[in-house]
This record gives structure tokens, C-alpha cells and sequence, in this order.
């Protein structure tokens, strides 16, 4: 059995968040995100019951976020009820791209994109800020495997980091390990500094 050791310096979070983070534009050299600390989120009521259970994951995932990530560092504000035009992020259900062909159903349990049922990932505008993005959770059409059952609230923590501006996966930000203390810390450096920050010249925040 391999043991992962979670030990990383502050060169780690540095060179993981640049790597993964949204980029402006091509060879970027400053953060990409949403504009405030206060982000809204519209989680759509499922019409299908099937849904009901992810629906409740998917709460519980933005509840452990914002109790992780602490009120002046960023906060998912998911009291917008059914205003979806007042909330920038929106999660969806039965809308997650199909796999392809060799691919597992639960390998493509939910994904973030510019439009529901699209794979088009998000990016940001020239003042790198992100301004739109759609979570879309499960799949209407599940074959043998169905995808639902893999839903976890790890999966959806993931889920949300992508739409929070960390588009590509890195150690514990990938299929193996969801969500580590890594995640958590680039999430935070991310979010402990201002739009536009040098990668650079980052305060680096530590929440693990």
C-alpha cells in the first residue's frame, strides 16, 4: 500500500496554483478568480427524485468549503433560491458530459463548463476574473454503470474547485486523491489574494 505524504512548501502551493489555475490568456503570469470573497451559487431544485440525494451532497459540499476556507477568504452564498440569473455559478443534475469511448461512466461523474451539458471548460476575462460557470452533476443516460453512485461529497468539493479557477488537476487534485491538504491550500492562496496577483510574489495561506 502507498502512503502519500502531504508535507509541501510554500514553492509547492506556489507552482501548483500556477499550473492549475484559469489563465487569462496563454503564459499568464497572475491569478485568475472570481472577483469578491462572497461568491453565489444556484443549485437547481431536481425535477427527477434520483436526484434528490446529490442535491443534499452538494449543499453539504458548499457548507464544508465555506467552513474550510473561513468568511474573510471566500464564501459560496447559495441563498439565492430559485434566482438563478442572481448567481454566476450554477449546479446542475443528469447534465454531465458522456463519456467517451474506453472511458467509465463514474470517471465522468460530474464536470464544470461554460453551459450545461457542454465540456467547454471556463475561463476568465482580461482582468482575470471568472464570471460564469455551470457544474453539472450525473448523467441522464447510465448504461451499465450508473454514475450517481460515485457521487461523493469529495467529488463535488472537487467539482467546485474547478469553478472556482483551478482548472487542471495536480497532486490530491485529480481521479486518485479528490481533495487533499494541498487543494486546500492552493484553493486558499488562491482566494488570500487579490485578482491579478503575481504567481510570483503570492502570500502563501496554509488552512491544513
Amino acid at each position: 500500500m502507498t502512503t502519500i505524504a502531504w508535507c509541501h512548501t510554500d514553492e509547492d502551493i506556489r507552482r501548483e496554483l500556477e499550473s492549475s489555475n484559469v489563465k487569462a490568456a496563454a503564459g499568464a503570469a497572475t491569478t485568475s478568480r472570481w472577483a469578491g470573497n462572497t461568491v453565489r451559487i444556484w443549485v437547481r431544485h431536481p425535477s427527477d427524485p434520483r436526484w434528490e440525494s446529490c442535491a443534499q451532497t452538494v449543499r453539504d459540499a458548499i457548507n464544508t468549503l465555506n467552513g474550510k476556507m473561513g468568511a474573510g477568504r471566500l464564501q459560496l452564498d447559495a441563498s439565492a433560491g430559485g434566482a438563478a440569473s442572481a448567481s454566476p455559478i450554477w449546479v446542475n443534475f443528469g447534465t454531465a458530459t458522456l463519456p467517451g469511448k474506453g472511458e467509465r461512466y463514474q470517471d465522468r461523474a460530474a464536470n464544470v463548463s461554460v453551459g450545461i451539458q457542454q465540456g467547454e471548460p471556463i475561463a476568465s476575462n482580461e482582468d482575470g476574473l471568472i464570471e460564469a460557470a455551470i457544474i453539472n452533476i450525473g448523467h441522464d443516460s447510465h448504461g451499465a454503470e450508473p454514475c450517481d453512485c460515485f457521487i461523493t461529497e469529495e467529488t463535488v468539493i472537487h467539482e467546485l474547485g474547478h469553478a472556482l479557477g483551478l482548472a487542471h488537476h495536480f497532486d490530491g487534485f485529480d481521479g486518485e486523491v479528490a481533495i487533499s491538504p494541498l487543494f486546500w491550500n492552493v484553493l486558499a492562496t488562491l482566494y488570500g489574494n487579490v485578482p491579478q496577483s503575481p504567481y510570483a510574489t503570492l502570500a502563501i495561506e496554509r488552512i491544513e
